[in-house]
């Protein structure tokens, strides 16, 4: 348990590793210089909880790297220089949940890179990107889900780059600088859905050679460019 003032800095650090492992954050700072490991190795489970005013940065977050993985964020700041996995590797599942006021922010959002990913934004949340994969390799399955007034900024989305990947919006405000890739490679599979909320897209929404749908239930899109999916 962190919280109060104190400060915990690490090279690495591992939650889970072959057994159950628990990290409650609800104050002070973490400051980790390589990884944080969430659910490493196959059959173990981890769990980090960050509310309060705790802040945590790392280069790379793991969350199910080989085994299963959480991250509940209900308040607080997680900066990720590099990258944030949710299901790493084939096998592997990784669930994040940030609501509330919470901020999360990293280079690249890998999520259901080869195992299944889950993220579920809510509250006044923001989340900030400058790529969002969704079901990256073969094998990857994701699903993104944003709701209330939640905010996703990100310069790049792919849903469904060889894997499978599903967007669906409730709510909240998704803002992207360039193009929504959907279904990008063979074998692919991506869907949107939207009831509510605003999808900004300055680029295009772009059909790649795979599979790609979007369901405009409801909320307002707006798209700079073309559009060319399944609708």
């Amino acid at each position: 348990n962190l919280g109060g003032t104190s400060n915990l800095t690490a090279a690495n650090e591992t939650i889970g590793n072959s057994g159950t492992g628990t990290f409650t954050h609800s104050g002070g700072t973490n400051a980790i210089s390589n990884g944080l490991f969430i659910g490493n190795n196959g059959g173990s489970s981890g769990t980090y909880s960050l509310s309060g005013t705790g802040t945590v940065s790392a280069a790379d977050v793991y969350v199910g790297r080989w085994g299963t993985g959480s991250f509940a964020q209900t308040s607080g700041i997680n900066t990720v220089s590099n990258r944030l996995y949710l299901g790493t590797y084939s096998g592997a599942s990784g669930t994040y949940d940030l609501s509330g006021s919470s901020d999360v922010s990293a280079n690249i959002f890998y999520f259901g890179n080869a195992g299944t990913g889950e993220f579920n934004q809510s509250g006044t949340s923001t989340a900030t990107t400058n790529e969002l994969w969704l079901g990256y390799y073969s094998g990857g399955n994701a699903s993104y889900n944003l709701s209330e007034s939640g905010s996703l900024s990100a310069t790049d989305e792919t849903i469904g780059r060889d894997g499978f990947g599903t967007f669906t919006q409730t709510g909240g405000t998704n803002t992207i600088t360039n193009d929504l890739n959907m279904g990008l490679n063979s074998g692919s599979s991506g869907t949107y859905t939207i009831s509510g909320g605003t999808l900004d897209v300055t680029g295009s929404i772009v059909n790649g050679l795979g599979d790609s749908t979007l369901n405009n239930n409801g909320g307002t899109l707006n798209v700079g460019g073309t559009m060319d999916v399944d609708t």
